[in-house]
């Protein structure tokens, strides 16, 4: 990826685009015009007021919108700044900013290129103010940590690293050797060592933040649950995961003590415990993963309601990882709640609800009610053949089939029995026993029972076993909303 200057926009720096030196309000003279210097100086300074309150309204909107949102805002404030600066001569500073701030939006919709084009821009423009303003400095080591950053995803790890540092030492320079706002620096270069698979050097990286951040805000402070999140994540790649889980429930734990503030959003906590509890059940550590999801789904209840997609997505899990732990009465509960919400959320005919639907069934299989089974599976059955969906319909024939056959196995043990005795509870015929009265291999004397010997009868019930473990395996393989649950 190569530098590419913007030479308009330089031009503009040094004031070219105007007729020499003179004020708008001159040229108007000097263009015949009989506005005097006063009243126009009184009109433009009205006329800035309004961009630059306009201006201020974009940055704001910008932190509101997804990133790809967040580029069309900062395109639109960029235009907005050129005029302040190039038509009305407001302070070049205010260039800066912007083309910083539409460089980092690109940085965080993956647009590299144009990143970085608009954040080389920001650091000359930046450059020559050194000498006017004291702000540009630090500044200055905010656009270098961008670049960086800019650089590490394009995969130049060298010239990220040593953007960085100049970022860092430049820092330092201004705000002093332990300032928290060297932190953010720390981060971006741990990022980068974990790219090069220096995970030693990432953590001890992430040390540095949590102590820095100890020392300024408190061990109860927010910057410290990021410190403990980025810690999680730099274990996690360095497949250590019961630091991970670790780290991540000391963030969970600091978030949850904060949770009464409104700095603190109920749903970025429910999203630290989610990932908890996804590292939490790889760990085979279901009680706990299912505790902390189950905290999860209280959070998303309060932060959406109950209705709500995020909610509905959570409870599913929720149901699964009781699954995963045979408690298959409480996951019954969760999925008919689930099924409640998908069809007001998604519609009857919907995939997801089809999905549930399958899930059901197989859970009414388990526990040998076959009629519900059957029910839910045709519920299935029926969605998944009208969307053409034909691995997960194929999924439900053969859990019919099953089910079908272990209705007949089941009949003929019935059938078997009421052979065995009459309703007054005397024995069977002694003809039909002795008829069917035969040496088994080996010389054994087999006694067969309405057709059926009891050597077939165990047969059958071994058989009978056999199906219900084969029901299970398959249920949890093919529990498809969620990919870690394995076989038990």
């Amino acid at each position: 990826m190569q530098q590419q200057e913007e030479e308009e926009d330089g031009e503009a720096m040094e004031g070219d685009g105007t007729p020499d030196e003179m004020s708008p309000g001159q040229q108007a003279n000097g263009n015949g015009n009989n506005m005097e210097g006063d009243d126009y100086e009184e009109i433009d300074y009205k006329i800035c007021g309004e961009l630059e309150e306009k201006n201020r309204a974009l940055d704001e909107f910008a932190q509101s919108q997804t990133p790809e949102g967040a580029i069309q805002v900062r395109i639109q404030q960029l235009a907005l700044c050129k005029v302040l600066v190039n038509i009305h001569r407001r302070d070049l500073f205010i260039l800066v900013k912007a083309y910083t701030n539409l460089g980092e939006a690109y940085l965080n919709h993956k647009y590299y290129e144009q990143s970085l084009d608009h954040l080389t821009t920001a650091l000359k423009l930046n450059g020559s103010l050194f000498s006017k303003l004291e702000e540009t400095k630090q500044f200055h080591s905010h656009i270098l940590t961008l670049l960086g950053k800019c650089y590490m995803e394009a995969g130049n790890y060298k010239d990220a690293l040593s953007l960085l540092e100049k970022s860092l030492k430049m820092n330092k320079q201004v705000m002093g050797e332990d300032h928290h706002s060297n932190c953010l620096i720390y981060i971006a270069m741990s990022h980068v060592h974990q790219r090069l698979r220096d995970h030693d050097a990432a953590t001890n990286l992430l040390f540095q933040v949590w102590e820095v951040y100890q020392a300024a805000f408190g061990a109860n402070s927010l910057e410290v649950a990021r410190a403990y999140l980025e810690l999680a994540q730099a274990h996690l790649k360095k497949k250590d995961y019961s630091e991970a889980i670790n780290f991540q429930q000391k963030a969970l734990k600091v978030y949850q003590d904060q949770e009464g503030a409104q700095s603190v959003p109920q749903d970025q906590i429910a999203d630290v415990a989610i990932t908890l509890s996804e590292w939490l059940e790889k760990a085979e550590r279901i009680e706990e993963a299912l505790d902390v999801l189950k905290q999860a789904e209280q959070l998303y209840e309060y932060a959406y309601s109950v209705v709500d997609k995020r909610t509905c997505k959570v409870k599913r899990n929720v149901a699964l990882l009781y699954l995963k732990s045979n408690r298959y009465e409480e996951a019954l509960d969760e999925l008919k709640e689930v099924e409640e919400l998908e069809r007001t959320l998604y519609g009857e005919a919907s995939v997801q609800l089809g999905k549930t639907y399958k899930v059901i069934g197989t859970l009414f299989i388990i526990n040998s009610n076959p009629q519900e089974a059957r029910e839910y599976l045709m519920r299935a059955h029926g969605i998944f053949e009208a969307k053409g969906l034909l691995k997960l319909l194929k999924e439900v024939k053969s859990k019919l089939k099953m089910l079908n056959s272990s209705v007949k196995l089941a009949a003929e043990m019935a059938a078997a029995e009421a052979l065995e005795s009459d309703d007054s509870g005397k024995e069977g015929s002694p003809d039909r026993g002795k008829f069917n009265s035969a040496k088994a291999p080996g010389g054994k004397k087999k006694v067969t029972v309405g057709g059926t010997t009891n050597m077939g009868v165990a047969v059958a019930k071994k058989k009978k076993v056999a199906k219900k473990t084969v029901f299970r395996n398959n249920f949890v393989k093919e529990s498809d909303s969620t990919p870690q649950l394995q076989q038990q």
